[in-house]
């Protein structure tokens, strides 16, 4: 079966001939992209008729004396155009008509890609869907004047409708770090074992929970069944290591499993553990999701050094550390949903006396420091020094493109569990004391199960 071109021939004309006769109402064809008049001949009118109006007068013995039209073809496309009331309605069909053309080139395009079987289908699949979203996005936005933008502001600050981050939910933490706001990237960056996957699960139901949308957390280091055990033994106070070698008591576990279950039904996080993900599989998956349900809390990636992006050519290990976090930033502004991306940081940190992260401990660090709207660092004094009196957790604040950086907030943290808590909750006493809100007690055995 034979395509045929979608060309809008008479709209075509008939706005070259509004643009002809009525020019003080020409300023939405003005704002048309050229490459919408099919007709090579009538888009050079449109081109010269458009530097003309935009730089002073339209003068039509200069568009016959250039030979864009001659005297017969103005007095036909004028006629054409016997009222102005017809420039909204060859518009819109111009336009369609372009938008069907480009949907019909990027068909080509795919199909021809989709023979050749030396590309990665993921990739193509990407691309297909990458054009789809363009093409439903048929206007570029009119500039808005910033005194629209000042007192819109000032209308939702005093109705307390303003745009407001996602809040962290600790109390020291928000006082110093915004929270997650649509569109933006935070980078959470800590050495292994410090924390960051449990604080990741700790963010993650919380958004889920305040926004009601679902997060997907793509999880490329642990199985999904070992990411969901881990928020199981969050959710009783256990550690997951007592859940898996059967030493809770089935007590506590009939005590609390109605509870448990009510709490992770109540947030909505997807668990992705494909092996051998790329940036591209998780643009395209959260993509998917988001358009399936109208919107995500947040997009949590744990971590960046695991997607398996390959390296262009000649390029170096920074240069695609660097493609990948343009790429998920990209997305968090396309989606206009928070992304949460968490790496690992280099050993040079070990090297040094004080041992807190700086952003130069970041592998790819310009990449991700030119990225990035924020940038938070875990650290743990226990966890080099384990006789040290500090137990918490420090959430260093390193970058915050809206807000203060180089602050840091401390909570407390029970590995053994993934549990968080302010610092404020604790209470004074012996550390076991101290604890109890964040490492639940009594209720690990010394043995099996009973």
């Amino acid at each position: 079966m034979e395509t045929r071109r979608p060309v809008a021939v008479d709209a075509e004309k008939t706005l070259i001939g509004s643009l002809l006769r009525y020019p003080e109402e020409a300023e939405d064809i003005l704002n048309l992209p050229e490459h919408y008049f099919d007709s090579t001949k009538l888009r050079e009118c449109f081109k010269l008729c458009r530097e003309q109006l935009l730089l002073g007068d339209l003068n039509v013995v200069e568009v016959i004396q250039k030979k864009a039209l001659s005297t017969y073809e103005v007095t036909q496309l004028t006629e054409m155009a016997w009222s102005a009331t017809l420039i909204p309605m060859n518009i819109k069909a111009l336009k369609d008509a372009a938008h069907r053309r480009a949907l019909q080139d990027m068909a080509t395009t795919i199909l021809t890609k989709a023979s050749d079987l030396t590309l990665d289908t993921i990739e193509l699949l990407t691309e297909a869907g990458q054009h789809l979203d363009d093409a439903m996005v048929t206007e570029v936005k009119d500039p808005v004047p910033l005194i629209k933008i000042a007192e819109s502001f000032f209308d939702n600050y005093r109705q307390g409708t303003q745009e407001k981050g996602i809040p962290t939910g600790f109390a020291d933490v928000d006082k110093v770090f915004g929270g997650f706001f649509p569109g933006e990237l935070t980078v959470l960056a800590a050495r292994p074992s410090m924390g960051k996957t449990a604080l990741a699960q700790t963010l993650s139901a919380r958004v889920a929970k305040a926004t009601g949308l679902p997060v997907p957390f793509f999880s490329l280091e642990m199985s999904e069944y070992q990411l969901g055990l881990r928020y199981v033994s969050t959710a009783l106070g256990v550690g997951v290591d007592s859940l898996r070698r059967e030493m809770v008591s089935e007590k506590l576990i009939d005590q609390k499993v109605g509870d448990v279950l009510t709490y992770l039904a109540s947030i909505d996080v997807r668990i992705i553990d494909e092996a051998g993900m790329t940036t591209l599989d998780v643009v395209n998956l959260s993509r998917k999701l988001n358009r399936e349900k109208g919107g995500l809390g947040m997009v949590v990636i744990d971590y960046l050094t695991l997607l398996v992006d390959s390296m262009e050519r000649g390029g170096s290990e920074d240069l695609r550390l660097t493609g990948m976090v343009r790429r998920l930033a990209a997305m968090a502004k396309k989606l206009n949903v928070p992304v949460l991306l968490l790496a690992q940081l280099n050993r040079e940190v070990e090297k040094r006396d004080d041992k807190r992260p700086r952003e130069s401990d970041l592998r790819g660090s310009g990449g991700i420091e030119e990225r990035a709207e924020n940038i938070l660092f875990l650290y743990r004094d226990k966890y080099y020094y384990p006789t040290s009196d500090d137990d918490s957790l420090e959430i260093i604040v390193a970058k915050q493109k809206q807000g203060p950086r180089g602050y840091t907030a401390h909570v407390n943290y029970c590995p053994e569990t993934g549990r968080f808590a302010d610092r404020t909750r604790r209470e004074p006493g012996p550390q076991e004391k101290m604890w109890q809100d964040v490492c639940t007690d009594g209720q690990i055995l010394g043995g099996a199960k009973q």
